[in-house]
């Protein structure tokens, strides 16, 4: 549940308090509903008006549905109504609490909302100037391989042509090919990264790593409805226990994740998040194109 690695701020509500009646079948008894500020979408139930004592006694709203708030309840009211029928039999079933559950919710919806800022969040100039540095390392990169790759072809090409043959011609134009392609890779190594490589690579490793720590520190800081003593990461260590369950869980029912991953983006666009605004919403799964294999 959101990898290969991280998806809301001022839209952290509670659910609402007043009884429901269910408009899904599917999800009947796991209902919830997030704050009137987002856009509605595909939700599980429907507030019912001045309802009467007799009708509410007929309602029942399920433990799960007690336990979502904020933007788990959010993510909740997105998600397919196969993976929330699923969601509710797992807290029925006793696999897993409601309350863990719902802290799996909400850490996966904190990812879906890191990962949108993190791509549509104007890059500060810390980030710029690593961004810059990233692309001269890059740039280094292929000038080596530039100078170096016609050579390695010929190199390669001569120790084909020599494995096939005993010719002697063809054994001294291979070594000839290889002598070449060592002198060539020194000088351009000398020229273009002295340190035999390690120095472009770790460094280019820590740039990114450090550009990706900016933009977690940036969203923590924006974020209001975070968890508490989650430490250094996104969520906390309990979110991320209760999603690795659930996601193992889900895993043994055979929840296609391709869709699941593609509602917790539904679900991302229609937040509002500082810096970046509410998404253009995202037409539902059935509505996209989703090539040979999705057919």
């Amino acid at each position: 549940m959101a990898s290969n690695l991280l998806q809301l701020f001022m839209s952290g509500g509670t659910a609402a308090t007043f009884p429901w009646k269910t408009t899904d079948a599917s999800a009947a008894g796991a209902g919830v509903a997030g704050p009137s500020s987002s856009p509605k979408p595909e939700a599980a139930f429907t507030p019912v008006e001045k309802p009467t004592t007799r009708a509410r006694d007929a309602v029942e709203v399920s433990e799960l549905g007690q336990a979502l708030t904020g933007k788990a309840a959010e993510l909740f009211g997105f998600l397919d109504p196969k993976v929330r029928g699923q969601l509710d039999m797992v807290v029925k079933e006793g696999l897993m609490s409601a309350d863990e559950v719902a802290l799996a919710l909400h850490g996966e919806a904190t990812d879906a909302q890191f990962s949108r800022y993190a791509s549509e969040a104007a890059p500060s100039d810390e980030q710029k100037a690593m961004r810059a540095r990233m692309k001269e390392l890059n740039d280094l990169d292929s000038a080596f391989r530039g100078e170096v790759a016609p050579l390695a072809r010929d190199f390669r090409a001569s120790m084909v042509a020599a494995h096939a043959s005993d010719d002697p011609r063809l054994i001294a134009e291979r070594d000839t090919a290889g002598d070449r392609l060592r002198e060539a890779t020194a000088a351009a190594r000398a020229k273009h990264d002295p340190d035999d490589g390690e120095s472009n690579s770790d460094e280019r490793s820590g740039l990114m790593a450090a550009h990706f720590e900016i933009y977690v520190d940036r969203f923590k800081a924006l974020d209001a409805d975070s968890d508490s003593h989650r430490g250094a990461g996104l969520v906390s260590r309990e979110s991320l226990a209760a999603q690795k369950k659930l996601s193992k869980l889900l895993d043994g029912f055979g929840v296609d994740w391709a869709k699941f991953a593609y509602d917790t983006r539904r679900y991302a666009r229609s937040v509002e998040l500082p810096e970046v605004g509410r998404g253009a919403p995202l037409p539902s799964w059935d509505q996209i194109d989703k090539g040979p294999l999705g057919r």
